[in-house]
């Protein structure tokens, strides 16, 4: 009876487990959509980590993403509708 008891205590907590993970992820994606279509105001800041020095910051509605040379690469969408693309190397 214990036994019984047990698998069903560890068979709820993975069943709770596994939710959890998927509404997070499900979550993570819906705010990452919304990123990459500007409907997120996002503030960046860009330093230099040997100076500690501000390089950039932008506040805005902007994407983030990355290439094939692992630059960054900023997409801010300006009042008109008109975008700008920033690449950091």
């Amino acid at each position: 009876m214990k036994k019984k008891i047990l698998a069903f205590g560890v068979a709820l907590s993975v069943m709770f487990g596994m939710t959890g993970c998927s509404t997070a992820h499900t979550v993570n994606y819906n705010l990452s959509k919304d990123a990459n279509e500007f409907n997120i105001y996002r503030r960046i800041t860009v330093t230099n980590a040997r100076t500690d020095t501000v390089m950039l910051q932008a506040e805005g509605y902007m994407a983030l993403s990355n290439n094939s040379s692992n630059e960054l690469i900023v997409t801010i969408k300006q009042v008109m509708t008109s975008i700008i693309r920033i690449i950091f190397t």
